[in-house]
């Protein structure tokens, strides 16, 4: 955030007597034509802060406008089926979208798309309402890669009605935490409260602002329009109860990194109640990732939520392997006497292009639109061909040189069958070997050297990531 943006940031944040000066020294300093795109989200922000100051700013008024006009043609396009959404799943709208529909007006910022929370129960239920009604998932996906990949590996997924609104469905509120964990969370953080649109059911304000806290810190660059919605949000919890929220779903580092970007704009002017915060989460912070080396043919038991059981040929057999440490031995035997652990098996001499193939077997990411990889999780991806008994098979592994580099693990072991072949490491970014076997196939398993343990990181969906695959071939020898 440059001196430029501090100021807009100072005028929608400060006090009203802050907000005028801050407002005069940066027209003295920059131009509208010119300005940061943090403008526009905090306009409305802005001229609220500046009326209760008793100056009327005819641009920023016009922003409110916009924004309320805007915002609330969207509304009436996508009311209908939020309506209609709501009557069948009982959802509760988050973030923009929560505190617009509850108590906020709709002309402090731009509402860019409908958020709601649904439960995880109902989401194939849901998938099926929104193709009837011909609102279609972000990227095209399929219905069985939603179901068997997103919703076990994301907490939310876009939903578009083409030139006219966009929903965004959430089964999770926080990602790093368990469906489990997160249904937990609504049962004891919502409230009711009455609304012009019969959409009543909403966060507590102390869960809220947790939430808010969490999107800002993980949102990126020119993130700061959500330091607007997290500031006034928090003028009506109760800071006791917001630090337990944040202790319990280990979200201090999120929560204390925005309280810093506030504390910079605002100084010794911040709410006081945010400032108390402030001062009892400085020494407090969630317990950090440690990476623990392993072995060849051991790693940590996965997590029940990553099973992905639907695609497992033994689902049984994959648990009883992971309770025992994925020993060596006893996943050979597994394999020789029962097949490959796969559902999905690809035909021999095949080259697979990662990015585009569709419902991808255990372990394996959905696919970015913008990337010609996907990425392999942590800890065990795999990935299963047809062979000949008694043949040699050459096996390639190709990856995308930038992303192997800052991917987070730093090597990874490759298993053809339950037999360890080798550890690869960044030096390369294609791996070839010869493998015989006297099966009718040989299943892949990629698994890091050294895992972290990324269920006890908030920003888990980063830390699984293990290698960027772009094409896999096995070609007869």
């Amino acid at each position: 955030m440059d001196e430029s943006e501090k100021l807009i940031a100072l005028v929608a944040l400060g006090t009203p007597d802050q907000a005028v000066k801050a407002w005069a020294l940066w027209n003295e300093k920059n131009s509208k034509k010119e300005a940061s795109s943090i403008l526009s989200w905090s306009g409305g922000y802005m001229y609220h802060n500046l009326r209760n100051a008793g100056y009327e700013d005819k641009y920023l008024h016009g922003i409110y406008l916009h924004n309320q006009i805007s915002n609330n043609f969207k509304l009436s396009m996508a009311s209908p089926i939020l309506k209609e959404i709501n009557k069948k799943y009982g959802i509760i709208p988050i973030k923009s979208f929560g505190m617009s529909n509850r108590d906020f007006s709709w002309g402090f910022r731009p509402v860019a798309d409908f958020d709601f929370y649904v439960s995880d129960s109902l989401i194939e239920e849901l998938w099926e309402f929104m193709e009837a009604n011909s609102v279609l998932p972000l990227m095209s996906i399929s219905k069985t890669e939603f179901l068997t990949k997103i919703v076990k590996q994301r907490g939310s997924w876009n939903f578009l009605k083409k030139e006219k609104y966009d929903i965004d469905v959430h089964w999770r509120l926080f990602d790093h935490l368990t469906i489990k964990q997160n249904r937990e969370l609504i049962k004891y953080q919502t409230q009711r409260m009455k609304t012009s649109n019969n959409i009543d059911c909403h966060l507590t304000r102390n869960l809220e602002i947790v939430l808010l806290a969490n999107h800002f810190f993980y949102q990126g660059e020119n993130r700061f329009n959500g330091l607007f919605d997290f500031y006034y949000a928090a003028k009506k919890v109760e800071p006791e109860k917001v630090i337990n929220l944040i202790k319990s779903t280990d979200t201090s580092d999120a929560f204390v990194a925005t309280l810093v970007a506030i504390n910079e704009i605002l100084g010794e002017n911040m709410d006081s109640k945010l400032a108390w915060m402030y001062e009892n989460l400085k020494s407090y912070t969630t317990k950090k990732v440690d990476a623990v080396k392993l072995k060849k043919r051991y790693f940590n038991s996965i997590h029940s939520d990553d099973f992905e059981l639907n695609l497992h040929r033994h689902q049984n057999l994959y648990k009883l392997w992971n309770f025992f440490g994925h020993h060596a031995f006893f996943e050979r035997f597994c394999i020789k006497l029962f097949g490959p652990f796969n559902v999905q098996i690809f035909s021999e001499n095949k080259l697979i292009d990662m990015a585009s193939v569709q419902n991808m077997s255990i372990g394996w990411h959905y696919t970015y639109p913008s990337q010609p990889y996907r990425w392999a999780h942590s800890p065990d991806s795999r990935i299963t061909f047809h062979a000949r008994p008694g043949e040699s098979y050459e096996l390639k592994i190709s990856l995308d040189p930038y992303a192997w580099l800052i991917a987070p693990i730093g090597a990874f072991n490759l298993f053809l069958n339950g037999d360890f072949i080798h550890t690869c490491t960044k030096q390369f970014s294609e791996y070839n070997c010869v493998y015989s076997t006297n099966s009718g196939f040989i299943e892949i398993s990629i698994r890091p050297n050294i895992l972290l343990d990324y269920r006890e990181s908030s920003d888990f969906n980063w830390h699984r990531m293990s290698i960027p695959v772009k094409k896999i071939s096995l070609i007869r020898q």
